[in-house]
């Protein structure tokens, strides 16, 4: 089964083409072609994401991205070599392209250059198309519903609509661009979700089965490592930046200056917070003054340090709560951290259980993952939804 997904739940736009294979014990996921435009630069200026900056931003470079995704596997086809359709196929293409200019009229350069693909180029060979409906930024997530909509009704194909959250779950199943190999995953599965909007706890008893064991009260990881880049004068993203700083301060051996505190690291539950450990160190460095280079470092660390230690000893809370579980997924963008990867992994050393990460490419959002759900659905049975029926959009979806 081949799937084109699409991505645009924050500040990246994403098309990839997929192949699933394989049975739901052992889905096999082929990565096709995947382009992705990333607009860290267009909101740096502004210290983080302006909603409807990145929705113009999905709309101007959707169909350019869309257009490079088929290029590179040769299932871009203009209509002037390809084989005459027939009489429903046109009628259906017309419908579709004529939808194009309803379903986007808020965004005419979109509309535009979609029509202007769809009216050029024939019908690629997928079998389906699946993009991201939440949680995220709901002017985002639009672009990429109404775009997904248009393609779906213009080649007759199913659609689906994917949770992002879910597509970080799942993003361990296709770690490489090219084959990969089967894996399994063993449940239960408890999965760690940690980006600049969400922190969770989630425990998974089978595909599509879900338990929020506990979540972020106010800032989430990504955001408090943002935040106190921003304290810190790095630029953004910021969580890259610390990272940077802390593994310079550890090699080094800074001296250590500053002392954080580790929200909620003692409550019995399996919530987080965030938000006090910014205003902590915002608060301590104005009334420290001005940061020498080893000072920013040392304070780099040990903000680090504070939220990988709630991270993991409220990962191994759940896990000792919950002794069946066999699998550990840390998926989204604070996946990548380096620090947080190396204490994970000794976590699942320790208690002798199953830990698998994304790759650095897919930690971050991304189209791939939200096809491998995709795929994964239509094994359990799901077929998508009719091309002429809508989706939502809905910024705070939950799985």
């Amino acid at each position: 089964m081949i799937i084109l997904s699409i991505e645009t739940s924050c500040d990246e736009t994403s098309i990839a083409i997929i192949e699933g294979a394989g049975d739901i014990e052992n889905p096999k996921i082929k990565v096709l072609g995947h382009a992705l435009y990333s607009q860290v630069e267009t909101h740096a200026k502004y210290g983080g994401v302006y909603p409807n900056l990145a929705k113009r931003e999905h709309s101007k470079n959707f169909t350019p991205l869309l257009i490079s995704a088929l290029t590179r596997i040769n299932l871009l086809i203009t209509k002037s070599t390809s084989i005459k359709m027939d009489a429903i196929a046109s009628i259906l293409m017309q419908e579709g392209i004529e939808s194009v200019k309803n379903l986007l009229e808020r965004e005419p350069e979109a509309a535009e250059a979609l029509t202007d693909f769809l009216s050029t180029h024939e019908k690629p060979d997928v079998d389906a198309i699946a993009v991201t409906v939440g949680p995220g930024l709901e002017p985002a997530l639009w672009v990429g519903i109404q775009c997904a909509e248009a393609l779906a009704r213009t080649w007759n194909l199913p659609l689906y609509g994917i949770n992002h959250m879910e597509g970080h779950i799942f993003s361990v199943l296709a770690n490489n661009n090219t084959a990969v190999k089967p894996l399994y995953l063993r449940f239960p599965v408890l999965a760690l979700l940690v980006s600049g909007g969400h922190t969770q706890l989630i425990k998974s008893d089978a595909i599509g089965k879900y338990t929020l064991l506990g979540e972020t009260r106010d800032d989430a990881a990504g955001e408090a490592f943002d935040k106190i880049a921003r304290i810190l004068r790095l630029p953004y993203p910021g969580g890259p930046q610390i990272s940077k700083l802390a593994i310079m301060a550890r090699e080094k051996n800074v001296p250590k200056v500053f002392s954080f505190p580790r929200p909620m690291i003692n409550t019995s539950d399996f919530d987080f917070s965030f938000s006090g450990l910014k205003t902590h160190v915002l608060y301590t460095i104005q009334k420290h003054g001005e940061l020498t280079e080893n000072e920013r470092a040392d304070a780099a660390r040990e903000a680090e340090n504070a939220i990988c230690d709630v991270l993991v000893v409220k990962t191994r809370r759940a896990i000792e709560a919950y002794p069946k579980i066999k699998t550990l997924i840390v998926a989204g963008g604070v996946a990548s951290n380096l620090e947080l990867r190396n204490r994970m992994n000794k976590l699942g050393k320790e208690l002798n259980i199953k830990i698998l990460f994304p790759s650095q490419e897919l930690s971050t959002d991304n189209a791939i993952m939200i096809g491998v759900v995709a795929y994964i659905r239509a094994l359990l049975g799901d077929r998508g939804r009719n091309p002429k029926t809508y989706l939502k959009a809905s910024g705070r979806l939950s799985l």
